[in-house]
């Protein structure tokens, strides 16, 4: 499916989550294909992650210089990039779920940071943006509430904001000419 801003989404059977492609027209253009495993069109918080993170690794593609860390560990960066984007609940509620079944039990994981992980970025960005984390509690099952809760008493305890707030974000900026650039698949 084509959108207006010539970025698209691909409806894909394979196992993986999601794909981003940056691909190119034939008459030079590029374009962003986003593709989703249809199993998760059952499941909307799954999609919404995955959307998440695929569109975070578009954003990533477009800037000038590597992600923090380097692209060998992008898709660690990518799932943060989703919890600054916003999504950090949908993508720590489905990182990790276990569930019973008729035929015994199962269990599934999503993304590359674990929930601990998810729920602590997910804490230190509700608090460098002014909101309180405290308000994800209700959103959240109880014992990534338990996470939370930890994550916040530790934010406050060492304080590490002032260390935050000095890192410069300036060398991440995106520049539209660095798109063709720096495609990742």
């Amino acid at each position: 499916m084509m959108l207006e801003s010539g970025q698209s989404l691909k409806h894909d059977s394979h196992a993986p989550a999601g794909e981003y492609r940056l691909l190119q027209n034939a008459d030079g253009k590029f374009y962003a294909q986003i593709g989703y495993n249809p199993s998760q069109l059952d499941n909307p918080h799954k999609l919404i992650a995955t959307f998440a993170h695929e569109l975070s690794h578009y954003l990533m593609s477009s800037a000038k210089t590597p992600p923090p860390g380097g692209w060998e560990i992008h898709e660690l960066t990518t799932d943060l990039c989703s919890v600054y984007l916003g999504f950090g609940i949908f993508t720590a509620m489905t990182a990790w779920n276990f569930e019973g079944a008729n035929d015994g039990w199962k269990y599934e994981r999503q993304g590359y940071l674990n929930e601990p992980m998810l729920i602590t970025a997910l804490a230190i960005w509700e608090t460098v943006s002014g909101r309180d984390p405290l308000l994800a509690l209700p959103y959240l099952k109880p014992h990534l509430g338990k996470d939370l809760r930890k994550a916040v008493k530790y934010l406050q305890k060492r304080d590490i904001m002032e260390e935050i707030e000095s890192i410069d974000l300036s060398q991440f900026v995106v520049e539209d000419s660095q798109v063709e650039e720096n495609s990742i698949s």
